[in-house]
Order: structure tokens, then C-alpha cells, then sequence
């Protein structure tokens, strides 16, 4: 899958809630875990995406928000 297409997919998967685990925005943007990886290490990197693990669960998970939303942020 062409880099950008996969952008556009974590970007839209991301759209769509607040935060999201890895595996469950990889799911919901129909990647491989291969594509899932080097694209949002670098939309990490171009500060577009945030993450963060996640407190007190086992195993742990990290979890993906688009920057400019913020934890507890209503709306």
C-alpha cells in the first residue's frame, strides 16, 4: 500500500475517536502491522500524531491521538 494511502487511513481511523490502541487503529485502518509501524513513527515524528502508554493495563498498550487533540478535551 502506497505511503500515503496508508497516511490518510490512520489520519481518518484517528478522525473518527478520541484515542486509540495500536492494534485497535491498525484494525480500523485495514493495515498490516508492517504498514502500521513505519508510518506512524513518522507521523509521530512530523508531530501529527501523539501517543502515550496506557496506565495499569497488562499487557501494555499504547495508545494514538492526533496532536491537537488533548487528554480529557470535551466535545
Amino acid at each position: 500500500m502506497a505511503e500515503k494511502k496508508i497516511t490518510e487511513a490512520i489520519l481518518m481511523a484517528l478522525g473518527n475517536r478520541f484515542e486509540l490502541s495500536g492494534p485497535i487503529l491498525r484494525e480500523n485502518a485495514n493495515l498490516s502491522s508492517e504498514d502500521f509501524y513505519a508510518v506512524i513513527l513518522q507521523l509521530e515524528s512530523d508531530r501529527k500524531v501523539k501517543s502515550r502508554w496506557a496506565e495499569g493495563v497488562s499487557p501494555m498498550v499504547r495508545l494514538y491521538r492526533l496532536a491537537d487533540v488533548r487528554i480529557g478535551q470535551q466535545g
